[in-house]
């Protein structure tokens, strides 16, 4: 649990986001938020590792928690947020991917 309260840290922290950030860690009936906006906007905070098998998993994993969300609230903007560095670049086809569900995705260096 450590390494993903680092991530929603370094995101929530982050000069982007900092002023806009309501809750961290939130939890709701069907899922938990790791970031919660004050417009309301979902941020999901991720550092993976991206190994071939990551990237062939992660995508019925993203889109069932995409639907969660949207389940949660179909309203507001659902903003994938990705650290990048050690762990390796984003991979495209997962940018795609998830840009054609409706999410948007951003990238931290």
């Amino acid at each position: 649990m450590i390494k993903y309260n680092i991530a929603y840290a370094e995101v929530a922290t982050h000069s982007k986001y900092f002023d806009d950030v309501a809750e961290v860690s939130k939890d709701v009936a069907i899922t938990e938020l790791d970031i919660v906006l004050k417009n309301g906007d979902i941020v999901e905070a991720k550092n993976w590792k991206w190994t071939t098998q990551k990237i062939k998993d992660a995508k019925p994993a993203l889109e069932a928690q995409l639907k969660k969300f949207n389940q949660y609230n179909p309203n507001v903007n659902k903003i994938f947020v990705f650290k990048e560095g050690a762990n390796g670049t984003l991979p495209l086809e997962i940018k795609t991917y998830l840009e054609s569900l409706g999410a948007i995705v951003e990238v931290l260096t």
